[in-house]
């Protein structure tokens, strides 16, 4: 069981960098047998399309697990992002790419004997989260003390963005959560799926929870490598291609020259993907990723990546 929970925390985390976050991602006693689990999921990605969604991770999972494994999970169970179970759950225990353990669950009726839980949170969508969050702080610091959430799409249109169905309603349930903004919300189906269905009347400027990309990474990678990275990708980024892989980028480097040592390029590539900087499917290879870094570049954002700046 060790190995399995281990294999699949690895999973979670691959899948999780390649832009597709969950809100729940736990192995649940099955109602078939004890003996079986079924892994439960949960994320906007997968609201989009569950059928593509499902086949999508049944695959990843007969990549990874052996046969024994995988007879052992009885089948993959998809829930709304918004399906009050998954709210409930996220209220009792919050956790990211880890691992805690849950006994005799009430699951709205269901009886579960245990549960493995290796993310349980409420995601949301940082760059909108931030665009929001100036939106809100720059009209609060005007004096608007009764800000619409309807006033905040509308801005956000007017600055040629775009918001999701139901996004704006989740980046305003976080910022409830983490103490940045109170309010009332108003019972309208139409405005919670369209912006969200508040009346902002205090905002906590000095909350923490939000921090924009501040044109420098503060973190503890070797920043020396990382400017050779990010020159590298510059120079060999050909979004006509569409591909550029880490090992690529560490072939590039050892011709130039430049030191990689082991572990370093793995650390580089979480910060970049987390930033927004690069995305892309990670094969799951010990070795790769000690490595290069073991990612398939497939997306690029060029502003932020012309963005960094390094002491």
């Amino acid at each position: 069981m060790k190995a399995l929970l281990n294999k699949l925390r690895q999973l979670e985390s691959a899948i999780t960098a390649e832009k597709k976050p969950f809100d729940l991602f736990a192995l649940f006693t099955s109602e078939e047998a004890k003996h079986l689990w079924d892994l439960v999921v949960s994320g906007v990605w997968i609201d989009d399309d569950e059928e593509e969604a499902t086949e999508y991770l049944n695959q990843r999972l007969q990549t990874i697990l052996t046969k024994d494994e995988l007879e052992l999970i009885c089948k993959v169970a998809t829930l709304d992002s918004y399906d009050p179970r998954v709210k409930d759950l996220q209220k009792v225990i919050k956790v990211e790419h880890g691992l805690s353990e849950i006994n005799d669950y009430r699951f709205y009726g269901l009886a579960v004997d245990k549960i493995y839980i290796i993310t349980c949170k409420l995601q949301v969508h940082e760059e909108l989260l931030r665009l929001m969050w100036q939106i809100v702080t720059e009209l609060w610091q005007a004096g608007n003390l009764a800000i619409d959430s309807e006033e905040i799409l509308s801005q956000l249109q007017t600055q040629g963005k775009s918001a999701r169905n139901y996004s704006m309603d989740r980046v305003l349930e976080y910022l409830i959560e983490s103490k940045c903004i109170r309010g009332p919300r108003y019972m309208n189906a139409d405005a919670v799926k369209e912006h969200g269905a508040m009346i902002i009347t205090k905002v906590n400027l000095n909350c923490q929870a939000v921090k924009s990309f501040e044109n420098k990474l503060e973190v503890t990678m070797n920043q020396e490598l990382a400017k050779s990275v990010a020159d590298v990708i510059r120079d060999k980024w050909d979004p006509n291609t569409g591909t550029l892989s880490s090992e690529e980028i560490y072939q590039e480097l050892i011709a130039r020259g430049v030191q990689v040592p082991e572990g370093d390029m793995k650390e580089i590539f979480d910060t970049f993907i987390k930033a927004g900087i690069v995305g892309g499917p990670r094969p799951i290879d010990r070795d790769a990723f000690t490595q290069h870094g073991s990612i398939v570049i497939t997306s690029v954002n060029d502003a932020l990546l012309g963005q960094l700046d390094f002491d």
